[in-house]
């Protein structure tokens, strides 16, 4: 090997070695990781002001919208659900008391009480020829009390009687002038409960 060409060799290695080195001071220290990932997480400054200060109106902004929403839909708008309605039918037979939809006797008296549903009841007792024989509220045979309606009626007639208990959110109109299957569509088409009972006089 010529001098020059050692000389050009000597620099290329020299050259590499440089290359090799550059930068050798500038790298991070041990656990520079770390730090960078806290240093994100825990902003400092106006930066750590401003992320509690949009975490505390975030936080309020949702109090807000669930409050409007319990004011616009209220559940308790319209107060509690009326318990399901109910209607007792009881016969008395000189002293005995029996209830159902048992077959009756001349001379007894049928009870009737139309319990719970809607605030308004009415109690309609029909005859064999769909004469209308008892209407409540508002006659002798009836009686009213804390969530019931009640109604009596002696049986003086064979015959099947009809019972007719409703209740509504809306004052019920009374039946007069109309036919019975009449007044009770007419009832239904209101909005009424109707609750039908057959009693068999013999």
């Amino acid at each position: 090997m010529t001098e020059r060409g050692a000389d050009a060799a000597r620099a290329e290695a020299w050259i590499e070695d440089a290359l090799r080195g550059l930068g050798a001071d500038e790298r991070p220290r041990v656990g520079w990781e770390a730090r960078v990932l806290a240093a994100v997480e825990e902003p400092t400054g106006w930066r750590r002001w401003w992320a509690r200060r949009g975490a505390i109106l975030g936080g309020a902004m949702v109090a807000v919208a669930a409050l409007v929403l319990l004011v616009i839909w209220r559940p308790w708008r319209g107060g509690r659900p009326a318990a399901p309605a109910d209607l007792v039918v009881m016969i008395d037979r000189q002293g005995s008391v029996v209830r159902g939809q048992s077959t009756a006797h001349v001379g007894d008296v049928v009870h009737v009480a139309a319990r719970r549903g809607g605030e308004h009841r009415a109690i309609w007792i029909y005859g064999e020829g769909g004469e209308l024989l008892v209407a409540c509220p508002g006659g002798l045979a009836c009686s009213a009390g804390e969530g019931a309606l009640a109604a009596k009626l002696r049986l003086e007639l064979v015959g099947t009687y009809t019972v007719v208990a409703l209740w509504s959110a809306a004052p019920i109109a009374p039946p007069e002038g109309a036919g019975r299957d009449a007044a009770i569509a007419a009832a239904e088409r209101a909005g009424a409960t109707v609750i039908v009972e057959s009693i068999p006089v013999s």
